[in-house]
């Protein structure tokens, strides 16, 4: 599906990043929002209820706020479908009742999918953007694109499937905002098939209106990064970020042939608190999303290694910060989420980092030594330390 990196006339695609710009481009990846990784068990009759919405990947970062908000609402019975079933205990603070969640641990990419009971909605977190354990490539850090289209597009695939076939009339997936695509297409071209996959699967099993896709750039919030996340929104959003963004794009557009910096773009673009995402798919599963809340269309401008459009299915998708902030707003739930959550207090005994987001840390890192020795390089030829001055003296 995508170009290589580089710069090629026609293409859209990823010129060649600045130190600066590589450094943000692995930690925009450090800083990848998720859910639950891909999902044999079967779960109680629920009781009668107006609406059954299934989560899948609702034991993960977002998907634990999904369960939650749900169930504050009326007459909806929530199900979670993930390979790890319910949440630890310090996953499920006080603030709300967890055994109002029927957690199903079952693996969606098994050869026994788990019997779902009749649908009204379903909601996939489920994907994967890890990288490969092992050391890759120059810079050490590398993809499995065959994985990552399995475990994004394939096993969401499967879960259109099983939502169908049990009733479900709506779908909400969660997949990256336009910027993150466009630059992430050469890259990571694996993790953007699946994804691209996942919302054709949706398409065909639910159709363009029912199907609500969602396309964030940086999620953080509760215990992940939270005043990391808003100094880093304050600096993309300040007057010095967007003067710098300004006039790099002048520069280009003097260009013959000028060429959007999708990358630069995508570090640049504010990321969105998780309580806010969990609001709009909350909100788009009970229905209340669709083309009059969101009438803009889809962008489309994707291409493939061959020079061969790439399109995506044309859903309601609610692309990019200020617009699923915006939608939020316009929504209107029981009680909406406010990260309860107490950022300062102690963390429990084995309750990881950050919600997981330290997770395989290392792996991310590897590519930093190999820049800075480029860096120290390039510091040493342009300030001369390689340069010896020696001094002639006079003969006598």
């Amino acid at each position: 599906m995508a170009t290589a990196m580089g710069v090629s006339s026609g293409l859209p695609i990823l010129g060649q990043p600045g130190l600066f710009q590589a450094v943000c481009f692995f930690l925009l990846l450090l800083y990848s929002h998720g859910g639950a990784s891909a999902l044999s068990s079967s779960s109680s009759s629920p009781p009668s209820q107006k609406n059954t919405i299934a989560v899948f990947g609702g034991s993960g970062f977002i998907g634990r706020r999904v369960c939650e908000q749900l169930s504050y609402q009326e007459n909806v019975h929530v199900i979670s479908i993930s390979r790890s079933g319910r949440p630890p205990d310090y996953y499920c603070p006080n603030h709300w009742n967890a055994n109002q969640v029927d957690w199903i641990q079952a693996d969606m990419l098994s050869q026994t999918i788990p019997a779902l009971p009749p649908l009204t909605a379903a909601v996939s977190l489920v994907g994967n953007v890890e990288p490969v354990p092992h050391w890759k490539g120059f810079f050490g850090l590398g993809f499995d694109d065959e994985k990552l289209r399995i475990e994004n597009g394939l096993v969401n695939e499967r879960i259109c499937q099983a939502a169908k076939h049990a009733g479900a009339e709506r779908f909400v997936f969660v997949s990256v905002s336009y910027e993150v695509a466009k630059a992430f297409e050469g890259p990571i071209e694996g993790y953007l098939d699946g994804k691209r996959r996942a919302e054709f699967a949706a398409s065909d099993a639910f159709g363009n209106d029912n199907t609500v896709v969602l396309g964030p750039s940086v999620v953080y919030g509760g215990k992940r990064f939270p005043r990391l996340g808003k100094l880093y929104r304050s600096f993309v959003e300040s007057k010095l970020a967007k003067a710098y963004v300004t006039s790099n794009q002048a520069l280009r557009n003097l260009s013959v042939a000028p060429l959007q910096d999708w990358l630069e773009q995508a570090i640049f673009s504010s990321p969105v608190d998780v309580s806010i995402v969990a609001n709009v798919i909350c909100a788009a599963a009970l229905g209340q999303v669709d083309r009059s809340v969101v009438p803009t269309r889809r962008r489309q401008g994707f291409w493939n290694e061959q020079g061969d459009v790439m399109t995506y299915a044309d859903v309601i998708f609610v692309d990019g910060t200020h617009e699923i902030e915006r939608v939020s707003q316009e929504v209107a739930l029981l009680e909406p989420l406010s990260n309860k959550e107490n950022i300062n207090s102690a963390r429990a005994a084995k309750e990881p980092i950050a919600e997981g987001g330290m997770e395989n840390v290392t792996t991310y890192l590897r590519p930093l030594p190999v820049v800075a020795f480029f860096a120290t390089i390039f510091w040493a030829v342009m300030t001369q330390q390689f340069i010896q001055t020696v001094q002639i003296l006079p003969t006598a």
